[in-house]
Parts: C-alpha cells; sequence; structure tokens
C-alpha cells in the first residue's frame, strides 16, 4: 500500500517552469493559466512516485511544490 499524501502548489510563487510536469507528469500539468497543477490534489502513491514527487519538489527552482500525509 502506498502513502497518501495533499499535494499542493503555492500559485503566487509558481512561474509554470514545467520543471515538476516533465519529472513526474502523472502527478502535475501546466495549465492555460501558465501554472503547475497538482493532476489530483490527494493522491495515493507508490515509493517510485514518490521519489519523483520529493524530485519534483527539491527540483522546482521557486520552491512552489509541498505535501502533507493524509489518513
Amino acid at each position: 500500500m502506498g502513502k497518501k499524501v495533499l499535494i499542493s502548489v503555492d500559485y503566487a510563487c509558481c512561474q509554470g517552469c514545467g520543471t515538476c510536469a516533465a519529472i513526474a507528469p502523472d502527478l502535475f500539468e501546466l495549465r492555460d493559466d501558465g501554472k503547475a497543477w497538482p493532476v489530483q490534489d490527494v493522491v495515493e502513491l507508490d515509493d517510485e512516485q514518490m521519489k519523483l514527487l520529493e524530485e519534483a519538489m527539491r527540483d522546482c527552482p521557486l520552491h512552489c511544490i509541498s505535501y502533507q500525509e493524509q489518513e
């Protein structure tokens, strides 16, 4: 069983560079407003997907991505 998380993007900070969507396209998408959005707010992630989320968070140039574990 995976880890259930709530993925958040700080839209005031996001400049839509697309790094997160390139790293984890199953988790992030760029929308018409030019911002990155989680594909789903709350998701259950396996270990590989969790690594991709953490990589996207780390590589975001403005550090706009965060997550909280859910029960």
